[in-house]
């Protein structure tokens, strides 16, 4: 599914998006956004059990917030409900248009699932708050290709992001330079959230 985003002034149906304000948390302090943690098949060296690794996007500094920030998949659920979408879920109907603008990745409302959510104050702009709803979909991929929202994209595997999350640093020094690299990793609680519910739902 591409359907173009209409808060960039590029869609012929405007009304069929919500509008906001970024720049002015005055006029909308909570933004609705969603999340997408995806995650595919991952065979560990030296012959340890598989396991599974978790996509991250490093944010261009031409989006509106996070600037540099390694993240998940991520943007504002501003879909609107329409007639010609009938009862559809518009939430996950955002969801499955970051995944296909952002990376290239084409899914079905069936596959992806709605594990969390959380309210995240802007470590920047005070006063703004960002509404998060949180996906996962697990998918075999070969190949992602970024927009122009993100300047890279870094598969890794859970055991890394359990010790980042634990202990702040993983046991490989070339993936800790990548991730803190003029950069930081989005620390607001969800990859903790994600790991939580992967477990209890995939390996329990």
């Amino acid at each position: 599914m591409k359907v173009k985003q209409g808060r960039f002034g590029d869609e012929e149906n405007p009304d069929e998006f919500k509008w906001y304000n970024f720049g002015n948390p005055e006029v909308d302090p909570e933004i609705p956004v969603v999340l997408g943690f995806v995650t595919r098949d991952f065979t560990y060296p030296f012959g340890e059990q598989p396991g599974a690794e978790l996509l991250l996007l490093r944010r261009s500094f031409r989006v509106g917030a996070m600037q540099g920030y390694w993240t998940p998949v991520a943007g504002v659920d501003d879909f609107v409900a329409t007639e010609e979408k009938g009862d559809a879920d518009t939430t996950k109907l955002s969801m499955i248009d970051e995944f296909c603008d952002e990376i290239g990745l084409n899914v079905e409302p069936e596959e992806i699932t709605l594990f969390a959510a959380n309210d995240y104050p802007d470590p920047v702009m005070e006063g703004r708050a960002w509404k998060q709803q949180l996906f996962h979909v697990h998918k075999k991929i070969d190949k992602v290709t970024i927009d122009w929202e993100s300047t890279g994209a870094i598969w890794i595997p859970l055991t890394a992001i359990d010790a980042l999350v634990n202990n702040g640093t993983t046991d490989n020094p070339s993936l800790n330079g990548v991730l803190r690299d003029g950069t930081k990793l989005i620390e607001d609680g969800n990859l903790r959230r994600f790991l939580d519910y992967y477990q209890s739902t995939y390996l329990e």
